[in-house]
């Protein structure tokens, strides 16, 4: 039960949801200087958004993806396996399951990429249709500006968002499903098993039902929260992107919490972002370099 639980038990649970509001503060005060000391690293390989892969945006944007799957994977370690929750490697490895099932749920992450997807049209001709962003999707998609945006070639183009969007996908899910939704979900069911419902009803059943619901939406809501934070979205525009963010993040959520582990949510989260990069490179590859540095213009978007 959780209210007979003592403190030093209950505050890993608190604790886990709060993280989301520590995370901004990192974004905010750290992040940019994180970034800073990584391009002027770098800056002696930094290849052009003009000529091939921009190596030092990659290697950057590879590295702030590590530090959030370590901070995910130390919430998880320490806030929540030590009071029975997941554990790192139980999210992301086999454990007593055969590898066929592990496999198996990396292909119903990709297939339910490829139904989405197609489900919007993705596959569609675009013909000769160029790149035409507003001010948030563009303060969003210029790390594939950077990335990718001066690389003509095919293979070392996708090799590039794939490597890119596999790290972003790990990162998110870790956070979202692994440590918000899982220490969300033990909250709520420790919270209801506790409660007088559990006098009429079995308390154990009653608990991870609503704490499954509950966690889902808590996780899926934050994540749609943090995708609206771009500059120039206004608030209509705000409220369409939390709810597409929020409904992906719902179905992230449900395969997380099909399956215990994040192979299906991430392979389907990788997967849908892999396919709008790649359709989003080769309209770049048909906008002139001109129009694409005024789309991408740090100096008017970013401050």
């Amino acid at each position: 039960m959780f209210f007979s639980q003592p403190i030093s038990m209950r505050a890993p649970l608190l604790t886990a949801l709060s993280l989301h509001v520590s995370d901004n503060c990192f974004r905010a005060r750290s992040l940019p200087l994180f970034l800073s000391v990584i391009n002027n690293t770098l800056d002696s390989i930094e290849v052009d958004s003009g000529a091939g892969i921009g190596i030092s945006s990659l290697v950057s944007n590879l590295a702030v993806q590590g530090m959030y799957i370590g901070v995910a994977a130390l919430g998880i370690s320490v806030l929540l396996a030590p009071i029975g929750g997941p554990s790192v490697p139980n999210l992301l490895t086999r454990q007593e399951a055969p590898y066929g099932v592990l496999g198996a749920e990396a292909l119903l992450g990709l297939g339910v990429a490829v139904l989405v997807l197609y489900r919007g049209g993705l596959y569609e001709s675009h013909g000769t249709e160029a790149l035409a962003y507003g001010a948030a999707e563009a303060e969003q998609m210029r790390p594939l500006w950077q990335i990718s945006g001066g690389e003509s070639r095919t293979v070392p183009a996708i090799c590039a968002i794939i490597l890119w969007q596999l790290a972003i996908a790990l990162a998110e899910e870790l956070y979202y499903r692994g440590l918000i939704q899982s220490g969300a979900r033990m909250l709520v069911s420790s919270l209801v098993s506790a409660g007088s419902l559990a006098e009429s009803l079995p308390a154990h059943a009653v608990g991870d039902a609503v704490g499954e619901l509950l966690a889902l939406v808590a996780a899926s809501s934050l994540f749609g929260l943090v995708h609206t934070e771009f500059d120039g979205m206004a608030g209509d525009e705000k409220g369409r992107w939390f709810r597409t963010t929020a409904g992906y993040g719902l179905l992230y959520g449900l395969l997380y919490t099909m399956s215990g582990r994040l192979a299906a949510p991430v392979f389907a989260h990788a997967g849908y972002n892999i396919g709008l990069c790649v359709r989003d490179w080769r309209r770049m590859r048909r906008t002139p370099v001109d129009e694409l540095k005024q789309i991408f213009d740090a100096e008017k978007r970013v401050g």
